[in-house]
């Protein structure tokens, strides 16, 4: 006389739970990753931004901002020398959060930049794109690491 058994062995079940912990630990990685790359738009935006604002900076002034910061005044100064001028910026994080902006200058004559967008938090374990730059000389400009972008 043959049983008729229904359900599943208890081998069944625990293949069945290994095959599904190996495509997670495959598929999450991946998964953030796909998030982390994502998220360099708010670089990207960012830094797109800080260089309009410093382009109507230097259709006033005769260079460009070497101060991200609001230094007190409303808005961005025309201060006597470029290193006395901001951009009127009331915090160093991007519109998202993940990253920090910070300006540095490209020549001692203030027209010429370097702006560089920092990550923070998660963003941090970006690998090979936690620091993403915008240069400026000449009226060009060098988005970088082009494999961010």
């Amino acid at each position: 006389m043959r049983q008729n058994n229904k359900g599943f062995t208890l081998i069944e079940v625990m293949i069945v739970v290994i095959i599904i912990g190996i495509l997670a630990s495959i598929a999450y990685p991946s998964y953030l990753n796909s998030v982390r790359k994502s998220k360099r738009s708010d670089a990207k935006t960012a830094l797109i931004d800080l260089r309009i604002n410093q382009e109507k900076l230097r259709a006033n002034c005769p260079f460009y901002a070497q101060v991200l910061l609001n230094a007190g005044a409303a808005g961005a100064t025309c201060g006597a020398n470029s290193g006395a001028t901001d951009l009127g910026y009331t915090s160093t994080s991007s519109s998202q959060g993940h990253y920090v902006l910070a300006i540095s200058a490209g020549t001692a004559s203030g027209v010429a930049y370097t702006a560089t967008a920092t990550a923070q938090g998660d963003q941090a374990n970006d690998s090979g794109c936690t620091v993403i730059t915008l240069a400026v000389s000449a009226g060009g400009d060098t988005l970088s690491p082009q494999n961010c972008l």
